[in-house]
């Protein structure tokens, strides 16, 4: 309020707004942040390491299928085509 007096308006509502916001974090932002550390964050982390251990363990059977599968397709159409030997290799 002193500052108000004097003019300094924008230091005095930044100083209120300090103190406002202190007096949330001491009675409501503690509790809530405690929550999410000691059980929120935990879970979280949890399912993460479950979701990547399932990833690579199924990891070289996608690997394969998605080599594979592409590969039908291309493999089919070159026999379809009865593709000549490539132009870009010298013929011995």
């Amino acid at each position: 309020m002193i500052l108000h007096v004097f003019g300094s308006h924008g230091f005095a509502n930044f100083l209120l707004f300090m103190m406002i916001l202190a007096v949330l974090n001491r009675y409501v932002f503690r509790g809530i942040i405690h929550v999410f550390q000691e059980r929120v964050l935990p879970g979280l982390m949890n399912r993460y390491e479950k979701m990547l251990r399932w990833i690579l363990a199924w990891q070289k059977a996608g690997m394969g299928i998605g080599i594979f599968i592409p590969a039908v397709p291309d493999f089919c159409d070159a026999v379809a085509r009865k593709r000549k030997q490539s132009s870009i290799l010298p013929e011995w």
